[in-house]
């Protein structure tokens, strides 16, 4: 069903995430059928923590990624 998905998507994954494993997070970047899609790799996250292992990259990633979907739209 993922396949289906073409909205703009970011992925946010954690390098140490041992609840689902980062192939699960490339699959899922892979098999989305959108033009507008980000993986971003946190290093030294897990699950748990992926917000507070890098918090400025983190916001930043998000950020940058709702910034250059809003001027995909007004182009």
């Amino acid at each position: 069903m993922i396949r289906q998905i073409s909205v703009p998507a970011l992925i946010l994954h954690g390098e140490l995430d041992m609840l689902v494993p980062l192939q699960e997070a490339k699959d899922l970047y892979h098999y989305l059928n959108s033009s507008k899609k980000k993986l971003v790799i946190l290093p030294n996250a897990d699950h748990n923590n992926i917000m507070f292992a890098d918090l400025k990259q983190y916001f930043s990633e998000i950020e940058e990624f709702v910034q250059s979907t809003r001027l995909a739209k007004v182009l």
